[in-house]
């Protein structure tokens, strides 16, 4: 049996006794709902066993991050689960190599990627242990607003749960408080300054906030609080031979999890049953579906969508895994999967069953290798790169940056048959050279750079800030549509108001916004310029005002709301027709809204008819007991134009008549389950024709 096996049996076994401890669970056992006690004490342990300065410091960790979460009304199950996982952050660790973890003094780039790494394998080991999703998440996003590439450098992390945003602070100032091998510890005021400064790009600023009032209501953070203030008990290191050798098996995994995930770009595990028990953050990626959408859920072939050499899609008896499974022995096969966004990756992947020691196949891996993507960059390249991007003063992205961004953007949009939403935001500062003039460049450097730091608070969902020019910003707002980007603004207007300046408390900051939504076919130029146009628009009306240049809007008519008798006497096919108002060409973009939120799949699309299919089939042809387990197919014809409408301070537009018909995919055993699940589709259907 290889290595790589053997540790991806013992994840299995992990999974299995997770799964057994959890159906025998006490009711009211809260810490035993999030993770069973006797395995967070083996993995305590372990990391104790591993390095005890760690465990020390996971401990402070905790005590900081539960401290500030009750100080901002944290209580019950939510105040649990983040000191579980302040405890467990840094678990990956246990199989760093020793010449990394005790080395006496800086690491290099090298060294810092592979460190980097920790948080992956703690993301990976916590699913298979049976964690709370929750744990999972957190443990395995906090450092995601630091370490961003270049694509990312200023999209702000929307991806980061609020409980990794409040760990990453605690975790930051138990680290640059405490002596480390390169360095002093450094005072409260001077760590305040520098999680200060780091605020929307490295860290949360609400949280850096809370934080600094904790410490202004309470004294410092740890000041008066023992270890027994953590309300788990925390296990000695493991002095019997039985639990020295299962803390070795522990770091021996991780060990051989390290190397998986520099190697590979991908892996997922599942077991006997066909559950998926562990899914790396590299399928995330790869797949574009995060851990809390499969993780022990059924496998499925059509998660992939695997193709051969002609490009056809392989039935199940076809897939990789399947087809190693059958014969007994892995298998590499080169293929192109499909990720949710619709996009093709060629990929090498490993299929390997897994066998336990009888002969009994009881779970099986598969491990990708991206054949698109380029080789990795040194964290030294990267930053060199970030740098060049960077406006200096404001360190949010410079304009040659943003329109290099936006280009990638609009090129995206438009290849799409079915555009998501883009947004744009330009909003300028208010009477600046007065501002200026009056008060000093150095005062208007100060309110430049205050006003970026607001930005980057302000923005948690993928967004790009941008210093466009002078006291100019754009933000590149994605999966973004007007209704949502005016509120993201308003929030930002009215957080400006708040900025003060402490040598001058009579001033204030006010700003004008101009938004525009892309439209098929636009330029860099087509966009900034109607942006551009809205933001001069809320200059001539007074100032500190949002004003925006929109498309036609969609909207249905009223007789949509009366279901025509079209229904066929078969129970199983539900059959309406609706109408609407819109440009022609903007049915397929509006389409990319219940496409997304409802992760269905366009099969075909035309100007006469669009082909989806919502839900994913397991392995039987049956239905399952969620919506998610019960697919159909929804066919939309689109009809002539049968009268003009008007909206106001619009030309007039075409309503176009929409027939839908809604069919099950695979077996359905009840017709008002169908019903009822066709009409809940409906519902959410028309309301992406209807306006907002």
């Amino acid at each position: 049996m290889t290595n790589a096996s053997k540790m991806f049996l013992e994840l299995l076994q992990l999974s299995q006794q997770a799964k057994q401890r959890s159906a025998n669970l006490a009711e009211g056992d809260l810490l035993g709902q999030i993770l069973d006690k006797q395995t967070l004490r083996r993995l305590l342990s372990a990391l104790h066993f591993r390095h005890e300065g760690t465990l020390r410091h996971s401990r402070r960790v905790a005590l900081m991050a539960v401290g500030m979460a009750q100080y901002l009304g944290w209580e019950g199950a939510p105040l649990k689960i983040l000191e579980v996982t302040a405890l467990l952050h840094d678990l990956g660790k246990i199989g760093i190599p020793d010449h990394i973890l005790f080395k006496p003094g800086r690491l290099s780039s090298e060294e810092i990627d592979l460190m980097a790494l920790h948080q992956k394998i703690a993301f990976n080991l916590l699913q298979a242990c049976g964690s709370n999703i929750e744990v999972i998440e957190i443990a395995g996003r906090q450092h995601d607003l630091s370490r961003q590439n270049k694509h990312e450098a200023h999209a702000i992390g929307g991806n980061v749960p609020q409980g990794g945003r409040l760990l990453s602070v605690a975790d930051a100032y138990d680290s640059l408080s405490n002596d480390q091998v390169y360095r002093a510890g450094l005072p409260h005021d001077e760590i305040m300054k520098i999680l200060h400064d780091s605020a929307g790009t490295k860290f949360d600023g609400n949280i850096v906030d809370a934080l600094a009032r904790w410490f202004a209501s309470e004294g410092a953070p740890l000041a008066n609080r023992s270890a027994e203030a953590v309300n788990i008990p925390l296990p000695p290191g493991p002095s019997e031979p039985a639990e020295i050798q299962d803390a070795t098996t522990f770091a021996q995994l991780c060990s051989h999890l390290y190397l998986m995930e520099n190697l590979y770009d991908g892996f997922y595990l599942m077991d006997h049953n066909q559950d998926v028990v562990v899914w790396s953050q590299g399928m995330e990626r790869l797949l574009d579906l995060p851990v809390s959408e499969i993780l022990q859920k059924k496998w499925s072939c059509e998660l992939f969508s695997y193709t051969n050499r002609q490009g056809d899609l392989l039935e199940l008896s076809e897939c990789p895994l399947a087809v190693a499974c059958k014969s007994g022995r892995p298998a590499i096969t080169e293929t192109h999967i499909q990720n949710t966004s619709g996009d093709w990756i060629q990929v090498e992947i490993q299929s390997v069953p897994l066998f336990d020691q009888s002969g009994e196949l009881v779970g099986a891996v598969e491990i990708f290798r991206n054949l698109s993507h380029k080789v990795t960059e040194t964290t030294e390249v990267q930053q060199l790169k970030l740098a060049a991007s960077l406006d200096p003063l404001t360190s949010v992205a410079n304009r040659g940056e943003l329109e290099t961004r936006c280009d990638e953007l609009l090129f995206e949009f438009n290849a799409q048959k079915v555009p998501q939403p883009l947004s744009v935001i330009f909003l300028d500062i208010d009477h600046f050279k007065n501002f200026n003039d009056t008060y000093g460049h150095a005062v208007g450097d100060e309110a430049l750079i205050s006003v970026s730091r607001v930005l980057q608070q302000e923005m948690y969902s993928g967004e790009t800030i941008g210093r466009y020019g002078g006291e100019e910003f754009v933000i590149l707002c994605p999966d973004t549509d007007l209704n949502l980007v005016q509120k993201k603004a308003e929030r930002i207007r009215q957080a400006m108001t708040q900025i003060t300046f402490a040598d001058y408390p009579q001033l204030n900051l006010t700003a004008s916004f101009g938004m525009s939504q892309v439209e098929p076919g636009d330029t860099i130029k087509d966009v900034f310029s109607r942006a551009d146009s809205a933001l001069y628009q809320a200059k001539d009306q007074g100032r500190n005002r949002i004003c925006v240049f929109t498309d036609t809007n969609t909207q249905e008519s009223e007789s949509s709301e009366r279901l025509d008798d079209l229904t066929p006497e078969d129970p199983f096919v539900f059959v309406t027709k609706f109408q609407a108002c819109f440009a022609a060409d903007m049915m397929f973009y509006k389409l990319g809204g219940f496409i997304h939120d409802l992760k269905a799949k366009l099969i075909e699309i035309s100007p006469e008819r669009a082909l989806m299919r919502v839900g994913k089939r397991g392995l039987f042809s049956g239905w399952g007991d969620t919506d998610a387990r019960r697919p159909v197919e929804i066919e939309m014809e689109f009809e002539q134009d049968t009268q003009e409408s008007f909206q106001r301070g619009k030309a007039a537009s075409k309503q176009v008549e929409v027939l839908v018909t809604i069919r099950p995919l695979g077996r359905v055993k009840d017709a008002e389950v169908f019903q009822q699940r066709a009409q809940a589709l409906l519902r959410e259907l028309k309301q992406f024709f209807i306006v907002g």
